[in-house]
C-alpha cells in the first residue's frame, strides 16, 4: 500500500516496494501538492532521493536511514515467510524447494542488503543515468524467471560503502529495534515510537537448525552483506556514544545554568 501521512507538518510517503515512476508522482509528488516531502520511507533502493524536487539543486543533502538484520537470521526468516505464506507471490519460489536449493536458485538469499544500499538494479528508474557495468536485471516481482546467474561483485560493495559513508546517516539494527527507533527520534528531532509497530506475519514456531553444508552455503552467498552488517554494528555504536556525549553536555549545560542562575 502507498501512502502519504501528515504528522505535525512532516510530509512523508511510504511505498511498499520500488514504485513506477507514474505512481511516485501521483501518490507522493502530487499528492503534497506544494508541500515539501519531508520523508520517503519503504523497501526501496537507494537513489530515491533523485526523484524528489527538493533535492533537484543539491543531491548531496539528502540523508538515508536505514536498518539493517544479521544476514544470518534475515535470510532463513525470508525463506521461512515465503514457504509458509501460500497467498505471497514469491511463494512458489520455496515452496518446492530446500532451504539449500533456495539458497542456490533464489536473488533473495543473494546479498540483497549490499544491493539495496546499491540501488544498482535495471528496473530502479531513478538510477538510470548511474553508469555501472555490472548492473543486475533483477527478476521482475511475480515473474516466474530466477535470475540464478547475477553475481554481486565487490564492486557492488565498494559502492554500498561508499553510499553507507555519505548518504546513510543513521542506521539500525534489527536486533536493537527499540534503541533504533530511539536513535531514529533522537537525530530526526521527534519522536517517532508512536509510528512503529510489530506487525505479526505468519511464520514457522521455531527455525530450522542448520546443516554445515547449509551454513557454509548461506555465508558464501552472503559475504558482502555480513561485512556491510559488521560495519553498520559499528555504525550503531558510535551513534550510541554520540548520544550519550551529547547528552552528558546537555545535563551539564542544564546544571551549569541552575547553578548560575540562583548563584545570582
Amino acid at each position: 500500500t502507498n501512502s502519504i501521512e501528515k504528522n505535525n507538518e512532516i510530509y512523508s510517503c511510504h511505498f511498499w516496494d520500488t514504485p513506477k515512476i507514474k505512481n511516485f508522482n501521483k501518490d507522493c509528488i502530487d499528492k503534497a501538492k506544494n508541500k515539501t516531502i519531508d520523508i520517503v520511507m519503504g523497501h526501496l533502493q537507494f537513489g530515491i532521493h533523485k526523484a524528489i524536487p527538493v533535492f533537484d539543486d543539491n543531491p548531496n543533502t539528502a540523508l538515508y536511514f536505514s536498518t539493517l538484520r544479521d544476514p544470518m537470521t534475515r535470510v532463513i526468516s525470508h525463506y521461512l515467510f515465503h514457504l509458509v505464506n501460500k497467498k505471497d507471490p514469491n511463494h512458489a519460489f520455496a515452496n518446492d524447494r530446500t532451504l539449500e536449493e533456495w539458497l542456490n536458485d533464489v536473488e533473495f538469499a543473494n546479498n540483497q542488503m549490499t544491493l539495496f544500499f546499491t540501488g544498482m538494479d535495471t528496473s530502479i528508474w531513478y538510477n538510470s543515468d548511474v553508469k555501472f557495468d555490472e548492473k543486475i536485471n533483477f527478476r521482475p516481482f511475480v515473474n516466474s524467471r530466477l535470475t540464478k546467474d547475477y553475481n554481486i561483485t565487490k564492486n557492488f560493495y565498494d559502492l554500498a560503502i561508499n553510499n553507507l559513508k555519505n548518504f546513510i546517516g543513521i542506521v539500525g539494527l534489527q536486533e536493537y529495534m527499540s534503541e533504533s527507533i530511539s536513535h531514529y527520534s533522537y537525530f530526526l528531532g521527534f519522536d517517532i515510537s508512536d509510528t512503529y509497530k510489530i506487525e505479526k506475519v505468519q511464520t514457522v514456531k521455531t527455525a530450522p537448525v542448520l546443516t554445515d553444508v547449509e551454513i557454509a552455503k548461506l555465508k558464501q552467498r552472503n559475504h558482502w552483506d555480513i561485512k556491510l552488517y559488521n560495519l553498520s554494528k559499528q555504525i550503531f555504536i558510535i551513534q550510541r556514544s554520540i548520544i550519550k556525549v551529547l547528552e552528558d553536555i546537555k545535563k551539564v549545560n542544564s546544571e551549569e545554568y541552575a547553578f548560575s542562575f540562583f548563584g545570582d
